[in-house]
C-alpha cells in the first residue's frame, strides 16, 4: 500500500499522468488531491514570478471561500490539502470541513455533496 502511494506521488512530482481507471477509489483520491495542490501551489508560483499577484487578487481571494462543508458520500482515506495537512478518513455521511479544491474536487467526483449553510440576514 505505501508503495502505491510513494508511485503516485512520484507520478505528480515528475509531471506525469495516471489513467483513473487504473486506480481504486483510495488511489483515485489520493492521486486527485495531491494533483490539485501541486497544480495551485504552482499557478501561485507562476504567478508570483510573472508579478501577477496584485492587492486586487488579494482582495478575489478574500470573497473566495478557503474551506467549504461537505457531506459524504463514499468511505474514503486520509487525503492531502494544499496546506499539506492530512484530512480523514471520512465515512459515509461524515461531514466536514476542507479546504476549497479538495472539497470541490470530491465534490466534482461524486464523493462527497456541499452544505448550504445559509447567511446570518440579521440587520
Amino acid at each position: 500500500m505505501a508503495e502505491r502511494r510513494r508511485k503516485i506521488i512520484r507520478f505528480v512530482t515528475e509531471g506525469k499522468t495516471l489513467s483513473l481507471e487504473d486506480l481504486t477509489m483510495e488511489d483515485e483520491v489520493l492521486y486527485s488531491s495531491i494533483l490539485s495542490a501541486m497544480n495551485g501551489f504552482n499557478e501561485e508560483i507562476r504567478r508570483l514570478v510573472e508579478g501577477k499577484i496584485e492587492k486586487s487578487d488579494e482582495a478575489r481571494k478574500e470573497e473566495t471561500p478557503k474551506r467549504i462543508l461537505v457531506r459524504f458520500l463514499r468511505e474514503i482515506p486520509a487525503i492531502i490539502g494544499p496546506d499539506m495537512r492530512t484530512y480523514g478518513p471520512f465515512k459515509v455521511e461524515d461531514i466536514a470541513t476542507l479546504p476549497a479544491e479538495n472539497a470541490m474536487t470530491l465534490v466534482k467526483q461524486g464523493f462527497a455533496l456541499k452544505v448550504e449553510v445559509p447567511k446570518d440576514e440579521s440587520p
